[in-house]
């Protein structure tokens, strides 16, 4: 399943990017400036998926993996539940939500 969301670029920059969910990775790609490149993260690479609720509308993505972290956010927060329901199907024990209040 793909869901959009905004990855963080740089201090106070994102960049819109299309999450994939497939069977044993996770596919990044830029939906703009393909200069970015498409980013293919292997189960085997992951060491963990969280997503974070800062607030009941702050929801936040983080992807640890060995090419570094990534954070971004859903660009529709309806999309959230599908994905962290998908994500903890896909990486099991690998796969975090977490509840932490500003």
């Amino acid at each position: 399943m793909i869901f959009a969301i905004k990855l963080r670029s740089g201090f106070f920059k994102t960049r819109p990017y299309y999450l994939n969910i497939d069977p044993g990775r996770l596919v990044l790609t830029p939906q703009e400036g393909r200069e970015f490149g498409r980013l293919v993260l292997e189960a085997d690479d992951l060491i963990s998926i969280s997503v974070i609720q800062r607030s009941a509308r702050v929801r936040e993505l983080e992807i640890i993996s060995r090419e570094g972290t990534f954070l971004g956010s859903f660009i529709n927060q309806a999309d959230l539940e599908e994905a962290a329901r998908l994500l903890a199907r896909e990486f099991g024990a690998k796969f975090s939500l977490q509840y932490n209040p500003v």
